[in-house]
C-alpha cells in the first residue's frame, strides 16, 4: 500500500494507514527478525472520519489479507450487540479470524465496585453472544489488562477461567501510541494541515523505543530476549478515535498450550 497516496485523501483512513506503517516500519541502524502476533480489541459499529464501521473492517481485512496475516478479535459485547455488530463480526469470521472474549461491559476488574460475581456473569454474557461464530475460541483478555485488585478476586477469576477452558491473551509492552493517534485524528477533524511524515517518524521512533525498553527488561529479569511480539489494533471508540497499541508478548509467559495465531516474520 502506498501510504503517501492513502493519507492524501480527505478524511484519512487512519486504521489502515497505521497498519500499513507497522507492516513496513524499520530502524535504520538495527534489524531484528521477530514473530509478530496481531490482535484487535473492541471491534464496534462507530464510524470514524469518512468511513463507516463496515468500510473500516473491510479495509483492515484487506490489509491483513495482502500481508497473509490472521488475527484475533477480542470482542466487547456491548459494542456489537445489535444486527450491525453481528454483521461486522461475521465479516471477520468468514475470513477465518479468531473471535475471542473481552467481556460484555468492558468494566475495570480492579474497581471495588466490580465484584467477582458481576465480572464472571459479564464474561458468560459475552460468551453467549459470540460462541456461535465458527472461529470462536476460548481466549480471554481483561479490559484494561486489570486482573483484580485483591488476591481473592484475582485467584477466583483465574480458577473460573480455567474451569471454562479459557487461555489468557497477555500483552507485555506499554506505549503511548493511543495519544499519538488521538492527536492525529483531532487535527484531521479540525481540518488542519497534517505533516503525516512527521507523525509517522515520531510514532515509529516511539514504538521502537518502547520495544527496546521492554526487551531490555526481559533480558534483565528473564536473562534472555523475548522473541514473540504482539501488535494490538483497536477499533474506533465512541468518540471516533482510532487507537493502535504495540505490545510485546512473551510466548512462555503468555498463552502456552493454545497460542494466539498469526505468527509471521517481519523485519524491523
Amino acid at each position: 500500500m502506498n501510504i503517501g497516496e492513502e493519507i492524501s485523501l480527505q478524511g484519512l483512513r487512519v486504521p489502515i494507514v497505521l497498519i500499513s506503517i507497522l507492516l513496513s516500519f524499520g530502524n535504520p541502524s538495527e534489524t531484528l527478525a521477530a514473530d509478530v502476533s496481531f490482535t484487535i480489541d473492541d471491534p464496534g459499529v462507530q464510524n470514524t472520519l469518512n468511513m463507516d464501521h463496515i468500510q473500516v473492517g473491510k479495509q483492515i481485512l484487506k490489509t491483513l489479507s495482502e500481508n497473509q496475516l490472521k488475527t484475533t478479535l477480542f470482542v466487547c459485547g456491548k459494542r456489537v450487540d445489535n444486527i450491525e455488530g453481528q454483521n461486522l463480526l461475521s465479516l471477520w469470521d468468514k475470513e477465518d479470524h479468531i473471535i475471542a472474549n473481552h467481556t460484555y461491559s468492558h468494566e475495570n476488574y480492579n474497581s471495588d465496585k466490580i465484584t467477582f460475581q458481576f465480572f464472571t456473569n459479564d464474561i458468560i454474557k459475552n460468551e453467549k453472544l459470540i460462541q456461535n461464530f465458527k472461529n470462536f475460541r476460548r481466549f480471554f483478555r481483561y479490559p484494561m489488562l486489570k486482573e483484580g485488585n485483591t488476591e481473592i478476586k484475582r485467584d477466583s477469576l483465574h480458577a473460573f477461567l480455567k474451569q471454562r477452558n479459557y487461555s489468557l491473551g497477555y500483552v507485555t509492552i506499554d506505549a503511548s501510541d493511543w495519544y499519538i493517534s488521538d492527536r492525529l485524528v483531532k487535527k484531521m477533524n479540525q481540518g488542519a494541515k497534517v505533516d503525516f511524515d512527521a507523525f509517522k517518524k515520531y510514532y515509529l521512533n516511539h514504538i521502537w523505543d518502547r520495544a527496546q525498553y521492554y526487551n531490555n527488561l526481559s533480558k534483565k529479569f528473564l536473562v534472555r530476549e523475548i522473541k514473540h511480539f504482539e501488535i494490538e489494533l483497536r477499533y474506533p471508540d465512541e468518540d471516533g478515535d482510532s487507537r493502535l497499541y504495540y505490545k510485546q508478548k512473551d510466548q512462555l509467559t503468555g498463552i502456552r498450550k493454545n497460542k494466539l495465531p498469526s505468527k509471521v516474520q517481519l523485519n524491523y
